[in-house]
Protein backbone atom coordinates (compact mmCIF):
# COMPACT_ATOMS: atom_id res chain seq x y z
CA UNK A 1 0.00 0.00 0.00
CA UNK A 2 1.07 3.74 -1.12
CA UNK A 3 2.29 5.70 2.47
CA UNK A 4 1.24 8.60 0.24
CA UNK A 5 -2.90 6.93 0.81
CA UNK A 6 -4.32 8.80 3.65
CA UNK A 7 -6.06 5.73 5.65
CA UNK A 8 -7.81 6.15 9.31
CA UNK A 9 -10.19 4.32 11.13
CA UNK A 10 -13.56 6.18 11.49
CA UNK A 11 -15.11 6.76 15.07
CA UNK A 12 -17.46 4.27 16.75
CA UNK A 13 -20.06 7.34 17.08
CA UNK A 14 -19.72 6.86 13.30
CA UNK A 15 -21.90 3.93 11.51
CA UNK A 16 -20.54 3.50 7.78
CA UNK A 17 -23.91 2.19 5.29
CA UNK A 18 -23.00 -0.85 3.13
CA UNK A 19 -19.49 -1.56 5.16
CA UNK A 20 -18.16 -4.15 7.66
CA UNK A 21 -18.10 -2.46 11.44
CA UNK A 22 -14.43 -3.40 11.39
CA UNK A 23 -11.88 -1.76 8.53
CA UNK A 24 -10.48 1.07 7.75
CA UNK A 25 -11.61 4.26 5.65
CA UNK A 26 -10.49 7.16 3.36
CA UNK A 27 -11.27 10.19 4.61
CA UNK A 28 -12.06 13.07 2.22
CA UNK A 29 -12.30 16.83 3.33
CA UNK A 30 -12.90 18.94 0.44
CA UNK A 31 -13.33 18.35 -3.48
CA UNK A 32 -12.92 20.55 -6.44
CA UNK A 33 -14.33 19.82 -9.85
CA UNK A 34 -13.91 16.35 -10.33
CA UNK A 35 -11.60 15.56 -7.62
CA UNK A 36 -11.38 15.16 -3.95
CA UNK A 37 -8.72 15.79 -1.27
CA UNK A 38 -7.44 13.71 1.75
CA UNK A 39 -6.66 15.36 5.03
CA UNK A 40 -2.90 15.22 3.68
CA UNK A 41 -4.37 16.87 0.71
CA UNK A 42 -3.93 14.38 -1.92
CA UNK A 43 -5.61 14.75 -4.95
CA UNK A 44 -7.95 11.80 -6.03
CA UNK A 45 -10.04 11.36 -9.55
CA UNK A 46 -13.59 10.92 -8.15
CA UNK A 47 -14.44 8.48 -10.37
CA UNK A 48 -17.81 7.59 -7.99
CA UNK A 49 -18.99 10.78 -8.25
CA UNK A 50 -19.43 11.43 -4.68
CA UNK A 51 -22.02 8.26 -4.73
CA UNK A 52 -22.71 8.94 -8.38
CA UNK A 53 -24.54 12.51 -7.75
CA UNK A 54 -21.71 14.76 -8.33
CA UNK A 55 -22.87 15.68 -12.17
CA UNK A 56 -21.16 19.20 -11.70
CA UNK A 57 -18.61 18.53 -9.61
CA UNK A 58 -17.72 19.51 -6.02
CA UNK A 59 -17.33 22.73 -4.69
CA UNK A 60 -19.40 24.66 -6.41
CA UNK A 61 -20.27 28.53 -5.12
CA UNK A 62 -23.00 28.97 -7.59
CA UNK A 63 -25.13 25.80 -6.34
CA UNK A 64 -24.30 26.98 -2.59
CA UNK A 65 -25.69 30.30 -3.49
CA UNK A 66 -28.74 29.31 -4.71
CA UNK A 67 -28.79 27.05 -1.23
CA UNK A 68 -27.97 30.39 0.90
CA UNK A 69 -30.35 32.77 -1.28
CA UNK A 70 -33.42 29.90 -0.98
CA UNK A 71 -32.78 29.40 2.90
CA UNK A 72 -32.96 33.11 3.65
CA UNK A 73 -36.56 33.72 1.69
CA UNK A 74 -38.12 30.62 2.53
CA UNK A 75 -36.24 27.30 3.74
CA UNK A 76 -39.15 25.22 2.92
CA UNK A 77 -43.15 24.35 3.67
CA UNK A 78 -45.52 21.93 3.96
CA UNK A 79 -45.98 20.65 0.66
CA UNK A 80 -49.20 19.26 1.94
CA UNK A 81 -50.77 22.73 2.85
CA UNK A 82 -48.85 24.98 0.37
CA UNK A 83 -46.75 24.44 -2.68
CA UNK A 84 -43.41 26.66 -3.08
CA UNK A 85 -42.13 28.92 -5.93
CA UNK A 86 -38.75 26.61 -6.77
CA UNK A 87 -41.42 23.33 -6.51
CA UNK A 88 -43.28 25.20 -9.06
CA UNK A 89 -40.75 26.05 -11.36
CA UNK A 90 -38.71 23.11 -11.24
CA UNK A 91 -41.69 20.98 -12.14
CA UNK A 92 -42.90 22.85 -15.31
CA UNK A 93 -38.61 22.66 -16.56
CA UNK A 94 -38.39 19.12 -16.27
CA UNK A 95 -42.03 18.60 -17.97
CA UNK A 96 -40.41 20.52 -20.81
CA UNK A 97 -37.13 18.07 -20.47
CA UNK A 98 -39.18 15.17 -20.11
CA UNK A 99 -41.14 13.11 -22.71
CA UNK A 100 -44.07 13.59 -23.43
CA UNK A 101 -47.07 12.95 -21.88
CA UNK A 102 -44.77 12.63 -18.78
CA UNK A 103 -46.18 15.83 -17.28
CA UNK A 104 -47.25 15.23 -13.71
CA UNK A 105 -43.92 15.46 -11.28
CA UNK A 106 -44.14 14.25 -7.88
CA UNK A 107 -41.10 15.23 -5.33
CA UNK A 108 -39.62 13.57 -3.17
CA UNK A 109 -36.15 13.29 -1.42
CA UNK A 110 -34.30 10.04 -2.59
CA UNK A 111 -34.42 7.06 -5.17
CA UNK A 112 -35.30 4.69 -2.81
CA UNK A 113 -38.62 7.00 -1.73
CA UNK A 114 -38.97 7.91 -5.61
CA UNK A 115 -39.59 4.61 -6.80
CA UNK A 116 -41.73 3.53 -3.42
CA UNK A 117 -43.82 6.35 -4.58
CA UNK A 118 -43.87 5.14 -8.19
CA UNK A 119 -44.85 1.88 -6.97
CA UNK A 120 -48.18 3.07 -5.05
CA UNK A 121 -48.62 5.37 -7.59
CA UNK A 122 -48.95 2.19 -9.71
CA UNK A 123 -51.03 0.06 -7.77
CA UNK A 124 -53.36 2.64 -6.92
CA UNK A 125 -53.56 3.80 -10.79
CA UNK A 126 -55.13 0.73 -11.17
CA UNK A 127 -57.27 0.50 -8.39
CA UNK A 128 -58.63 3.92 -9.00
CA UNK A 129 -59.99 2.15 -12.57
CA UNK A 130 -61.43 0.04 -10.84
CA UNK A 131 -59.79 -2.87 -12.06
CA UNK A 132 -56.86 -3.33 -8.58
CA UNK A 133 -53.60 -5.52 -9.85
CA UNK A 134 -50.96 -6.01 -7.40
CA UNK A 135 -48.15 -7.99 -8.91
CA UNK A 136 -44.58 -6.25 -9.79
CA UNK A 137 -42.69 -7.42 -12.58
CA UNK A 138 -38.71 -6.70 -12.25
CA UNK A 139 -35.46 -7.23 -13.28
CA UNK A 140 -33.39 -10.26 -10.39
CA UNK A 141 -30.21 -8.24 -10.43
CA UNK A 142 -32.25 -4.74 -10.50
CA UNK A 143 -31.50 -2.36 -7.69
CA UNK A 144 -34.50 0.61 -6.64
CA UNK A 145 -33.80 1.34 -3.50
CA UNK A 146 -33.43 -0.01 0.27
CA UNK A 147 -36.70 0.97 1.94
CA UNK A 148 -38.58 -2.21 2.58
CA UNK A 149 -40.59 -2.44 -0.47
CA UNK A 150 -38.27 -1.28 -2.73
CA UNK A 151 -36.01 -3.80 -1.45
CA UNK A 152 -38.29 -6.85 -1.91
CA UNK A 153 -38.20 -5.31 -6.11
CA UNK A 154 -34.54 -6.88 -6.35
CA UNK A 155 -33.42 -10.17 -6.02
CA UNK A 156 -30.29 -9.41 -5.07
CA UNK A 157 -28.29 -11.35 -2.52
CA UNK A 158 -27.28 -8.09 -0.46
CA UNK A 159 -30.91 -6.68 -0.50
CA UNK A 160 -31.94 -10.04 1.12
CA UNK A 161 -34.37 -9.01 4.26
CA UNK A 162 -36.41 -10.78 6.76
CA UNK A 163 -39.45 -8.71 6.45
CA UNK A 164 -43.03 -10.20 5.12
CA UNK A 165 -43.62 -9.52 1.04
CA UNK A 166 -45.28 -6.65 0.91
CA UNK A 167 -46.85 -7.40 -2.22
CA UNK A 168 -46.73 -10.08 -5.51
CA UNK A 169 -42.75 -9.79 -7.03
CA UNK A 170 -41.98 -11.61 -10.31
CA UNK A 171 -38.59 -11.32 -10.78
CA UNK A 172 -36.52 -11.83 -13.97
CA UNK A 173 -33.05 -13.34 -14.84
CA UNK A 174 -30.49 -12.11 -16.98
CA UNK A 175 -30.24 -14.91 -19.64
CA UNK A 176 -26.79 -14.22 -19.84
CA UNK A 177 -23.52 -12.24 -18.76
CA UNK A 178 -21.20 -9.97 -20.39
CA UNK A 179 -21.31 -9.40 -24.59
CA UNK A 180 -24.11 -11.95 -25.01
CA UNK A 181 -26.87 -10.28 -22.82
CA UNK A 182 -26.59 -7.48 -25.11
CA UNK A 183 -26.58 -9.46 -28.89
CA UNK A 184 -29.83 -10.10 -30.76
CA UNK A 185 -30.27 -13.72 -29.14
CA UNK A 186 -29.70 -11.61 -25.82
CA UNK A 187 -32.32 -9.60 -26.66
CA UNK A 188 -35.09 -12.12 -27.69
CA UNK A 189 -34.50 -14.19 -24.75
CA UNK A 190 -34.60 -11.48 -22.48
CA UNK A 191 -37.90 -9.92 -24.09
CA UNK A 192 -39.43 -13.56 -24.16
CA UNK A 193 -38.46 -13.48 -20.66
CA UNK A 194 -40.44 -10.33 -19.28
CA UNK A 195 -43.14 -11.78 -21.57
CA UNK A 196 -43.49 -14.83 -19.89
CA UNK A 197 -43.78 -13.15 -16.62
CA UNK A 198 -46.36 -10.98 -18.18
CA UNK A 199 -48.69 -13.42 -19.41
CA UNK A 200 -48.27 -15.51 -16.27
CA UNK A 201 -51.85 -14.42 -14.47
CA UNK A 202 -52.34 -17.56 -12.26
CA UNK A 203 -49.13 -15.84 -10.40
CA UNK A 204 -51.74 -12.56 -10.15
CA UNK A 205 -52.13 -9.60 -13.04
CA UNK A 206 -49.04 -7.44 -13.31
CA UNK A 207 -49.42 -4.34 -12.33
CA UNK A 208 -46.51 -2.81 -13.67
CA UNK A 209 -43.01 -3.33 -14.72
CA UNK A 210 -40.16 -1.36 -13.10
CA UNK A 211 -36.33 -1.55 -15.02
CA UNK A 212 -33.01 0.26 -15.03
CA UNK A 213 -32.20 1.36 -18.31
CA UNK A 214 -28.89 0.10 -17.42
CA UNK A 215 -28.25 -2.09 -14.53
CA UNK A 216 -26.05 -0.64 -11.72
CA UNK A 217 -25.92 -2.36 -8.49
CA UNK A 218 -26.39 -5.90 -10.03
CA UNK A 219 -23.02 -6.07 -12.02
CA UNK A 220 -22.79 -2.75 -14.09
CA UNK A 221 -25.17 -4.04 -16.94
CA UNK A 222 -25.76 -2.17 -20.50
CA UNK A 223 -29.40 -4.14 -21.73
CA UNK A 224 -28.99 -4.96 -25.30
CA UNK A 225 -30.46 -2.40 -27.86
CA UNK A 226 -34.21 -2.14 -28.74
CA UNK A 227 -35.08 -3.89 -24.96
CA UNK A 228 -36.70 -0.52 -23.97
CA UNK A 229 -38.39 -0.25 -27.09
CA UNK A 230 -39.91 -4.38 -26.96
CA UNK A 231 -40.89 -3.77 -22.83
CA UNK A 232 -42.94 -0.92 -23.84
CA UNK A 233 -44.81 -2.87 -26.64
CA UNK A 234 -45.13 -5.97 -24.14
CA UNK A 235 -46.41 -3.81 -21.25
CA UNK A 236 -49.17 -2.33 -24.20
CA UNK A 237 -50.04 -6.06 -24.96
CA UNK A 238 -50.21 -6.71 -21.40
CA UNK A 239 -51.94 -3.27 -19.95
CA UNK A 240 -49.01 -3.25 -17.40
CA UNK A 241 -47.76 0.34 -17.08
CA UNK A 242 -43.78 0.61 -17.39
CA UNK A 243 -41.99 2.36 -14.75
CA UNK A 244 -38.33 3.36 -15.60
CA UNK A 245 -35.50 3.79 -13.03
CA UNK A 246 -33.32 6.79 -13.91
CA UNK A 247 -32.20 7.14 -10.72
CA UNK A 248 -28.60 6.56 -11.38
CA UNK A 249 -28.77 7.27 -16.21
CA UNK A 250 -31.30 10.47 -15.84
CA UNK A 251 -29.65 13.57 -15.70
CA UNK A 252 -27.07 13.25 -18.51
CA UNK A 253 -25.08 10.07 -17.41
CA UNK A 254 -26.18 8.14 -20.07
CA UNK A 255 -24.85 10.75 -22.64
CA UNK A 256 -28.61 12.12 -23.45
CA UNK A 257 -30.82 13.91 -20.22
CA UNK A 258 -32.86 10.86 -19.89
CA UNK A 259 -31.31 7.05 -21.61
CA UNK A 260 -34.94 6.58 -22.33
CA UNK A 261 -33.96 8.72 -25.06
CA UNK A 262 -32.16 6.43 -26.88
CA UNK A 263 -34.39 4.37 -27.88
CA UNK A 264 -37.29 7.21 -27.86
CA UNK A 265 -39.12 5.00 -25.35
CA UNK A 266 -41.98 6.90 -23.13
CA UNK A 267 -42.60 5.18 -19.94
CA UNK A 268 -45.82 5.73 -17.81
CA UNK A 269 -43.76 6.97 -15.14
CA UNK A 270 -39.86 7.73 -14.26
CA UNK A 271 -38.05 7.90 -11.01
CA UNK A 272 -34.95 10.61 -11.30
CA UNK A 273 -33.03 11.22 -8.50
CA UNK A 274 -29.13 11.18 -7.59
CA UNK A 275 -27.99 13.94 -10.44
CA UNK A 276 -31.01 16.61 -10.09
CA UNK A 277 -29.38 18.53 -7.02
CA UNK A 278 -25.65 17.71 -8.25
CA UNK A 279 -25.35 15.82 -4.62
CA UNK A 280 -25.56 18.70 -2.97
CA UNK A 281 -28.68 18.28 -0.97
CA UNK A 282 -31.16 15.63 -1.27
CA UNK A 283 -34.24 15.24 -3.77
CA UNK A 284 -36.05 12.97 -6.23
CA UNK A 285 -38.71 13.09 -8.49
CA UNK A 286 -41.41 10.68 -9.93
CA UNK A 287 -42.63 11.94 -13.25
CA UNK A 288 -46.31 10.34 -14.38
CA UNK A 289 -48.36 10.63 -17.30
CA UNK A 290 -51.66 13.04 -17.01
CA UNK A 291 -53.59 9.54 -17.59
CA UNK A 292 -52.12 8.11 -13.76
CA UNK A 293 -52.18 11.91 -12.26
CA UNK A 294 -56.06 12.32 -13.16
CA UNK A 295 -57.35 8.94 -12.12
CA UNK A 296 -56.30 10.51 -8.41
CA UNK A 297 -59.19 12.93 -9.00
CA UNK A 298 -61.93 12.67 -5.77
CA UNK A 299 -63.45 13.71 -2.51
CA UNK A 300 -61.08 14.46 0.43
CA UNK A 301 -59.82 12.93 2.47
CA UNK A 302 -59.82 9.71 0.21
CA UNK A 303 -58.39 10.61 -2.79
CA UNK A 304 -54.83 12.11 -4.23
CA UNK A 305 -51.88 10.40 -3.33
CA UNK A 306 -51.50 9.18 0.27
CA UNK A 307 -48.00 9.51 -0.20
CA UNK A 308 -45.12 11.95 0.92
CA UNK A 309 -42.39 12.86 3.38
CA UNK A 310 -41.82 15.96 5.66
CA UNK A 311 -39.26 17.46 3.57
CA UNK A 312 -41.12 16.55 -0.11
CA UNK A 313 -40.36 19.09 -2.61
CA UNK A 314 -38.06 21.03 -0.24
CA UNK A 315 -37.66 24.26 -1.33
CA UNK A 316 -34.21 25.08 -0.69
CA UNK A 317 -33.37 21.43 -2.61
CA UNK A 318 -35.80 22.66 -5.61
CA UNK A 319 -33.76 25.88 -5.62
CA UNK A 320 -30.10 24.35 -6.08
CA UNK A 321 -32.15 21.49 -8.83
CA UNK A 322 -33.09 24.37 -10.73
CA UNK A 323 -29.31 26.06 -10.77
CA UNK A 324 -28.34 22.55 -11.76
CA UNK A 325 -30.60 22.82 -14.78
CA UNK A 326 -28.88 26.38 -15.59
CA UNK A 327 -25.41 24.85 -15.25
CA UNK A 328 -25.81 21.63 -17.68
CA UNK A 329 -27.23 24.04 -20.40
CA UNK A 330 -24.73 26.71 -19.78
CA UNK A 331 -22.01 24.03 -19.58
CA UNK A 332 -23.32 21.65 -21.99
CA UNK A 333 -22.89 18.73 -19.77
CA UNK A 334 -25.45 16.22 -21.45
CA UNK A 335 -22.77 16.36 -24.48
CA UNK A 336 -19.05 16.29 -22.49
CA UNK A 337 -20.82 13.13 -21.20
CA UNK A 338 -21.60 11.80 -24.44
CA UNK A 339 -18.31 12.95 -25.67
CA UNK A 340 -15.80 11.87 -23.13
CA UNK A 341 -17.56 8.66 -22.53
CA UNK A 342 -17.12 7.63 -25.87
CA UNK A 343 -13.13 8.81 -25.28
CA UNK A 344 -12.98 6.48 -22.35
CA UNK A 345 -14.25 3.44 -23.50
CA UNK A 346 -12.58 3.54 -26.29
CA UNK A 347 -9.07 3.43 -24.58
CA UNK A 348 -10.17 0.75 -22.53
CA UNK A 349 -11.65 -1.68 -24.83
CA UNK A 350 -8.13 -2.86 -25.48
CA UNK A 351 -8.06 -4.19 -22.20
CA UNK A 352 -10.57 -7.24 -23.34
CA UNK A 353 -7.43 -9.22 -24.64
CA UNK A 354 -6.28 -9.84 -21.06
CA UNK A 355 -7.35 -13.27 -19.71
CA UNK A 356 -8.73 -12.18 -16.36
CA UNK A 357 -11.25 -9.30 -18.69
CA UNK A 358 -14.32 -10.75 -19.21
CA UNK A 359 -16.07 -7.47 -20.33
CA UNK A 360 -15.50 -3.95 -21.56
CA UNK A 361 -18.39 -1.92 -21.63
CA UNK A 362 -20.39 1.22 -21.00
CA UNK A 363 -23.32 3.83 -21.55
CA UNK A 364 -23.14 7.67 -21.68
CA UNK A 365 -20.15 8.28 -18.95
CA UNK A 366 -20.12 5.16 -17.50
CA UNK A 367 -17.39 2.75 -18.16
CA UNK A 368 -17.34 -0.70 -16.63
CA UNK A 369 -14.55 -3.28 -16.93
CA UNK A 370 -15.34 -7.28 -15.49
CA UNK A 371 -12.84 -9.08 -13.96
CA UNK A 372 -12.88 -12.73 -13.62
CA UNK A 373 -14.22 -12.87 -10.15
CA UNK A 374 -14.73 -9.97 -6.89
CA UNK A 375 -11.10 -10.85 -5.67
CA UNK A 376 -9.83 -9.62 -8.96
CA UNK A 377 -12.10 -6.25 -8.96
CA UNK A 378 -11.07 -5.86 -5.59
CA UNK A 379 -7.49 -4.89 -6.65
CA UNK A 380 -7.98 -2.92 -8.97
CA UNK A 381 -9.73 -0.85 -6.97
CA UNK A 382 -6.86 -0.93 -4.18
CA UNK A 383 -4.15 -0.84 -6.87
CA UNK A 384 -6.52 2.52 -8.59
CA UNK A 385 -6.69 4.34 -5.20
CA UNK A 386 -2.79 3.98 -4.59
CA UNK A 387 -2.11 6.03 -8.08
CA UNK A 388 -5.09 8.74 -7.42
CA UNK A 389 -8.55 7.31 -9.01
CA UNK A 390 -11.42 6.21 -6.72
CA UNK A 391 -13.62 3.72 -8.83
CA UNK A 392 -16.50 1.58 -7.45
CA UNK A 393 -17.01 -2.44 -7.72
CA UNK A 394 -20.41 -4.37 -8.61
CA UNK A 395 -19.74 -7.58 -7.81
CA UNK A 396 -16.90 -8.53 -10.14
CA UNK A 397 -17.34 -5.45 -12.26
CA UNK A 398 -15.25 -2.18 -12.11
CA UNK A 399 -17.21 0.93 -12.67
CA UNK A 400 -15.83 4.31 -13.64
CA UNK A 401 -18.57 7.44 -13.45
CA UNK A 402 -16.79 10.35 -12.62
CA UNK A 403 -18.69 14.07 -12.36
CA UNK A 404 -19.55 15.17 -15.79
CA UNK A 405 -18.18 18.14 -15.85
CA UNK A 406 -14.57 16.30 -16.17
CA UNK A 407 -12.39 17.27 -19.47
CA UNK A 408 -9.90 14.99 -21.83
CA UNK A 409 -7.06 15.63 -19.29
CA UNK A 410 -8.99 13.99 -16.01
CA UNK A 411 -10.50 11.31 -18.84
CA UNK A 412 -6.23 10.74 -20.05
CA UNK A 413 -5.23 10.07 -16.18
CA UNK A 414 -7.84 8.17 -14.91
CA UNK A 415 -7.63 6.17 -18.42
CA UNK A 416 -4.07 5.49 -17.53
CA UNK A 417 -4.83 4.72 -13.93
CA UNK A 418 -7.49 1.88 -14.66
CA UNK A 419 -5.28 0.47 -17.78
CA UNK A 420 -2.13 0.19 -15.28
CA UNK A 421 -4.81 -1.54 -12.69
CA UNK A 422 -6.60 -3.64 -14.09
CA UNK A 423 -3.00 -5.13 -15.85
CA UNK A 424 -1.00 -5.38 -12.74
CA UNK A 425 -3.54 -8.12 -11.35
CA UNK A 426 -1.81 -11.41 -11.47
Amino acid sequence: MNSDVCEISPPSSLWLPWRPVEGESLYFTRGEGYRVYDSNERPYIDCNSGALNAICGFGRDDLALAATKQMARLSNYDMSVAANEPAMELSSRLQHLLPSPLASIFFANSGSEANEAAIRMCLDYWTNRGEPKTRIISFAPGYHGTTALTQHLSGLPLLKHPYHAPLPVTRVELPALGEAVRSRAGLQTLLDSFEKALSNESAGRAAGVVVEPFLNVGGGVRLPDGFLRGLRSLCDKYEALLIVDEVFTGMGRSGRMFAVEHENVTPDIMTISKGMTGGYVPLSAVAATETIHESFRGQYPLAGLRYGHTTSGHATACAVALEVLNIMEREAIVSNARQQGEALLERLRPLTCLDHVQDVRGLGLIAVVEMTDQRAAALVLQRARELGVILRSQGASVMAAPPLVIDTSGISQMTFVIQESVKGIQ
